[in-house]
């Protein structure tokens, strides 16, 4: 009983060692554009077309890239892939009862 009661004790007082002192925040902010030139900058977007104001995220449709691999090749790497991770893993057919 006293061993829980010293506990007790010695934890509330170090509690009190944690506290630290209150420093002033400085949150002073300098604008390094105008008003007007932020809206041009919108206004340009939204003509080109990568602003999208539907929602809250800023969603910039993907690059189209022509591949030199035909479907063959894509589905022979995705093969092969496949297999140099299953092996020397858990999942290899060594381990497995």
């Amino acid at each position: 009983m006293r061993t829980i009661l010293f506990g007790a004790l010695f934890t509330l007082a170090a509690t009190g060692a944690s506290a630290q002192e209150i420093m002033a925040f400085d949150d002073h902010f300098v604008a390094q554009k105008t008003r007007a030139q932020v809206v041009a900058e919108l206004s340009n977007a939204q003509a080109v077309g990568v602003w999208n104001t539907r929602g809250e995220i800023t969603w910039i449709p993907p690059v189209q890239r022509d591949s030199a691999l035909d479907r063959a090749d894509v589905r022979a790497e995705g093969v092969q892939a496949a297999r140099m991770h299953s092996a020397f893993s858990l999942y290899d057919r060594r381990y497995q009862n």
